[in-house]
Order: C-alpha cells, then sequence, then structure tokens
C-alpha cells in the first residue's frame, strides 16, 4: 500500500498528504502531538511517516530513544507520483487468495495435512498484505 492508497478523507486528501502538510507547518512535532491534532492512532502516524519516507517526500533521524527528531522536507508532496494502481490491485488479490484459504480450511472435507499446507500458504499471503 502506498501513500496514495491511503484512506482519503471528506477534504479529498488522503492521510499521507496529511501528514506531510502537517509537517510542513509543524516539523518538530512529536508522536502525540500529531496524534491530538490529526485523531489518530500511534500507528496511523508511523506507518503514514514511513511511507512518506519512503517515497522521498520527507527524511527524519531517530534520537537514542527512538522518538523522531525534527522532519525535513525533501521535495513537493504529488500524489500522481505514486503507484496507486498496481499496489491495489496487488492488495485486492493477495485479500483474495487470504479468503480462499480461509474457506477451505473451514470446510469440514479438509484434511488435517491440507488444513497445514493453507496456514502456510496463509502465512506466506499475509506476510505480503502486511
Amino acid at each position: 500500500m502506498d501513500c496514495a492508497k491511503s484512506i482519503p478523507q471528506t477534504d479529498g486528501k488522503s492521510n499521507c498528504q496529511k501528514l506531510y502538510e502537517y509537517y510542513l507547518k509543524n516539523p518538530t512535532a512529536d508522536n502525540a502531538q500529531i496524534m491530538t491534532d490529526l485523531n489518530w492512532s500511534r500507528a496511523a502516524v508511523s506507518r503514514y511517516r514511513y511511507r512518506l519516507k519512503k517515497y522521498g517526500y520527507i527524511d527524519y533521524e531517530l534520537s537514542p530513544a527512538g522518538k523522531v527528531c525534527a522532519v525535513e522536507i525533501l521535495r513537493e508532496y504529488s500524489p500522481e507520483d505514486e503507484p496507486e494502481e498496481t499496489v491495489g490491485f496487488k492488495q485486492n488479490t493477495y485479500r483474495q487468495i487470504a479468503a480462499a484459504c480461509l474457506e477451505r480450511i473451514n470446510d469440514p472435507a479438509t484434511t488435517i495435512s491440507q488444513t497445514i499446507e493453507l496456514i502456510r500458504e496463509l502465512r506466506m499471503v499475509l506476510k505480503e498484505v502486511m
């Protein structure tokens, strides 16, 4: 999943774009401040900050305590730069595979060895999705 696929809100901006714009105004904001101001969970802040860094929009360093120091903006945000369709297709495909595996696992006709193999396959699929 990429920044362009993050859930758009009523204003039409992705969560990555919201965080990017937040960092433009508040480059030294910590997680607690962002969580409060954007009404997000700690996991959401980390997820979208990671994606912004991955796509080259921002950079940051971690303190020895593991906290984010000041964020540096590297380039202007542009959702058009991100491969939205490929990631969306891949995510949907993996979800369909996972659903099919779960369905077969719950089928009473599935043997124990088949169940074990399906669980292995499901673990590989979930590893790709996460």
